[in-house]
């Protein structure tokens, strides 16, 4: 299973991370790749490899669709609108019971099977995502390499700035929308494939807050980020599991405190303590200076909010002014200069 949201939560970093826009659609494109599978394999006998093609290509087309008219918009109004999306995926799967076969679900979904390889063990199901997980985390970094992953940036840092240079930004924001969708599109053959059983209860929008958890708590904006994070909260809930009833509530509480303390997730705290500490150390190099970052939750809680004045500008920079005008001890001297 953490192999399955590793393929989806690192699709969701293209449009979450990198463009920064915040989007709860990936529980549909989810959705549509699981039952794209479940329909094609159990209803028309299609082979599990041309299934997982038909998935990607009909969530990405999906994602296309969506996101031209869509992305147009952003803020609150971009999370309403996927949101809706997503929402709509679930009700068409609960209420379509000649094709989704309603709340009951499509069960006896085959196991993934290449020819004359069928892969039934769990052991041999485990290689075969894994082999899909690399490919997939290999053509993440390979985009972010690319025109698109650099364009995916300049939208992050400043979409009005890309826009006067001449990007086109919504362009650019539908092709990160398809990739998340193409992603979203394969974790959801590989969860029919691997469970042979889905119901719409499983599309639910706690799918998307779970994503967005990995997404955040991992590091937003980063593969390795997106990777650590999925892998974090796929075991987390087992590991808590000896608390009983409280596991839950202790469950949020980390994941709360995670949020609050590591603003960057784990993977930027790992680095931001590697370029402070472990790196200097081990090849004795000067240490990084601390970038300039904004106020969070964490200052705030620490009574740190004199940390983040803006300092007064010195006199060198720009002339002092009292009650409006400028001081007259800097004004004789330029009068003085001036002779």
């Amino acid at each position: 299973q953490a192999l399955i949201y590793i393929v989806i939560v690192v699709g969701y970093n293209f449009f979450t991370g990198d463009i920064g826009q915040l989007s709860m659609a990936q529980q549909g494109f989810f959705a549509i790749g699981a039952y794209t599978t479940a329909i094609l394999t159990t209803t028309s006998g299609w082979p599990w490899w041309a299934a997982l093609l038909a998935s990607m290509l009909i969530t990405g087309f999906a994602g296309i669709l969506v996101g031209i008219p869509t992305l147009k918009v952003r803020g609150q109004y971009l999370i309403m609108v996927t949101m809706g999306f997503s929402e709509i995926i679930r009700l068409v799967a609960t209420n379509w019971g000649g094709l989704t076969n309603g709340a009951s679900g499509i069960p006896k979904i085959p196991s993934p099977s290449l020819g004359a390889w069928h892969f039934t063990s769990k052991t041999s199901i485990y290689y075969l995502f894994l082999a899909m997980a690399l490919i997939m985390i290999l053509i993440a970094w390979r985009v972010r390499k690319t025109k698109y992953g650099r364009a995916f940036l300049a939208i992050r840092d400043g979409e009005l700035a890309a826009d006067v240079m001449g990007l086109n930004t919504t362009y650019v924001k539908v092709i990160a929308f398809f990739l998340s969708a193409v992603f979203a599109g394969m974790g959801g053959n590989m969860f029919a494939s691997s469970f042979n059983y889905i119901s719409p209860d499983t599309f639910t929008l706690s799918q998307t807050v779970l994503i967005l958890a990995m997404l955040l708590i991992g590091g937003e904006g980063s593969i390795s980020g997106a990777i650590v994070g999925a892998i974090i909260l796929t075991y987390l809930p087992e590991l808590l599991r000896f608390a009983a009833n409280y596991y839950v509530m202790i469950y949020g509480l980390l994941i709360l405190l995670i949020t609050l303390f590591l603003p960057g997730g784990v993977v930027g705290y790992v680095k931001t303590l590697w370029k402070r500490t472990v790196g200097p150390k081990l090849f004795k190099t000067t240490p990084v200076a601390e970038a300039p970052r904004e106020f969070n939750a964490r200052d705030l809680l620490m009574g740190r909010s004199k940390a983040y004045q803006k300092p007064a500008p010195s006199s060198t920079e720009s002339p002092s002014f009292e009650d409006g005008q400028p001081s007259l001890a800097k004004t004789v001297k330029k009068e003085g200069d001036a002779s």
